[in-house]
């Protein structure tokens, strides 16, 4: 799981696409790397945040 404080609404006008798709795929590359720590990731947003 990845907890983030960017904006994953891409209805926001806060909504970074660019941090995002970079967070995304650092996760992706992470993966890669760790296969034996985990199958997969989801990002949220902070409880906080809601």
């Amino acid at each position: 799981m990845i907890v983030t404080t960017l904006d994953l609404d891409p209805e926001s006008k806060k909504h970074k696409t660019e941090k995002v798709g970079r967070l995304s795929d650092a996760a992706k590359e992470w993966l890669s790397f760790n296969q034996n720590e985990a199958d997969d990731f989801i990002m949220i947003n902070r409880a906080k945040d809601w």
